[in-house]
């Protein structure tokens, strides 16, 4: 994985020119034409080359979807990671470091550059790199410093979408179930993967709240295009969102990550894919929805919840909720997944929003 390339560049014996006849060894008195009194001068060149793109190294493979521990030390080191895309590919490195400034660069399969990244400053300690395969076969990711006399570990994470992801053991990703918060945390420069089957045409969103950290959501169909991106515009925004309809049949991949460098924290993030059955976790709102009855609910930061009735075409509907400490968003969909209503206080000071409606379908 990791290789320290040194070069010692020497002075090569001269063509043509006299040796000294004892020793048959370069005499720098009789090139150079120096008058020299204290016995040989010696003249050399030192130099340290990395060279990007060399062939034929034992490079290690990165995991999809796990976190790839390395270490910079001593601080010339270069260390080389590979991933096989296919042509199409999305793919999205990251890397959190301690002590030291992280720079990627990544190499398509015929050694050409095709992305770098590397932090404007030595305090920054996170950085990510977002692309697309263009090419199949073997890509390289080198990491090394930016800057001089900087060691110290890191962690590597790679999204190669579509794929298989290998989640370790206490890590965030996996599968995500419709309707049930799903808790984990972002470390340092780490991304989480996660999926869900959808049909076309589905209503699908997802929320995510966290803390310490803004949530940078983005989603990808199942041929690894991305079809949605949420981040806020500021770094004191710990809650987002995404509102879509499924295009493709398939299976959909959630990419959580933190939108600033030197982010990380806990967060929560919620599925509501319509229509579908649905979960509700023990503790948790949600399910069905009592006629003439007031269902109390309570959420938590990007927290949703699905609550479901029957109804014959032509019913009239009346929904209305009444919140404390935050404003109501109501979204009320048919039985085919097609959103009938959308109603949200224009202000943040809203805390009580209805619907009326009459149902077209039964």
């Amino acid at each position: 994985m990791r290789r320290n390339i040194g070069f010692g560049l020497r002075w090569p014996r001269p063509g043509g020119v006299p040796v000294d006849d004892e020793h048959g060894a370069f005499n720098p008195r009789r090139v150079l034409g120096w008058p020299c009194r204290v016995g040989w001068v010696l003249a050399s060149v030192l130099a340290s080359v990395l060279i990007a793109g060399i062939q034929g190294r034992a490079d290690t493979p990165l995991v999809n979807g796990g976190r790839n521990v390395g270490e910079i030390n001593p601080a010339t080191d270069v260390d080389i990671w590979t991933l096989t895309a296919k042509a199409g590919d999305a793919l999205i490195i990251r890397i959190g470091t301690t002590n030291f400034t992280p720079r990627i660069q990544l190499h398509d399969p015929t050694d050409a550059v095709v992305g770098t990244t590397s932090q404007g400053n030595g305090f920054g300690r996170d950085d990510v790199l977002v692309g697309r395969a263009t090419n199949a076969g073997v890509y390289r990711v080198f990491v090394d410093g930016k800057f001089g006399n900087q060691t110290g570990t890191y962690g590597l994470y790679l999204a190669d979408i579509p794929g298989t992801f290998d989640v370790p053991a206490g890590d965030g990703g996996g599968d995500l179930p419709n309707g049930v918060m799903q808790g984990a945390e972002l470390t340092l420069g780490d991304l989480d993967t996660w999926t869900f089957a959808a049909n076309a045409g589905d209503a699908l969103m997802l929320r995510v709240g966290s803390t310490n950290f803004t949530p940078w959501l983005q989603l990808y169909g199942p041929g690894g295009g991305l079809v949605g991106e949420a981040m806020n515009g500021n770094g004191f925004s710990v809650d987002d969102w995404l509102n879509l309809t499924a295009t493709n049949t398939g299976t959909y991949t959630l990419v959580v990550m933190a939108k600033y460098l030197n982010q990380s924290g806990s967060y929560g993030v919620n599925l509501a894919r319509v229509p579908g059955s649905f979960v509700v976790a023990p503790g948790d709102e949600g399910g069905a929805l009592v006629n003439g009855v007031s269902q109390p609910g309570n959420l938590v930061l990007g927290d949703l919840d699905l609550w479901t009735f029957s109804a014959n075409a032509g019913d009239a509907l009346m929904l209305r909720l009444g919140a404390t400490n935050f404003t109501p968003w109501l979204r009320l969909f048919a039985p085919d997944g097609t959103l009938v209503s959308d109603t949200e206080t224009g202000n943040g000071f809203g805390r009580d929003e209805m619907i009326n409606v009459l149902a077209t379908n039964a």
